[in-house]
């Protein structure tokens, strides 16, 4: 099995403003991939890196409120990202 798994809720405010969570789960080749290159990162604003290139190829603008990258160090467990963004207009 090689998927990712990505759900969201999210608001959006009469002034335009998007909000709310992500959750993304990799599993398979898609997990190792990410994990190996997480791993090479010692620095947690490094590891968030790959979130904001993620959420850059959707939204223009935007900020990314807090971030979980979970099961980095257990390969027996799905990998992923928990999120929560901010973008105006």
């Amino acid at each position: 099995m090689n998927a990712v798994q990505r759900s969201a809720k999210l608001t959006l405010d009469s002034s335009g403003t998007l909000r709310g969570e992500v959750q993304e789960v990799r599993v398979g080749g898609r997990a190792c991939t990410e994990r190996h290159a997480l791993l090479m990162k010692t620095n947690t604003r490094d590891q968030i890196k790959q979130i904001e290139r993620l959420v850059a190829d959707s939204l223009p603008t935007f900020h990314i409120v807090k971030a979980i990258v979970t099961n980095l160090h257990h390969d027996d467990q799905p990998f992923g990202f928990n999120y929560s963004l901010q973008a105006q207009n």
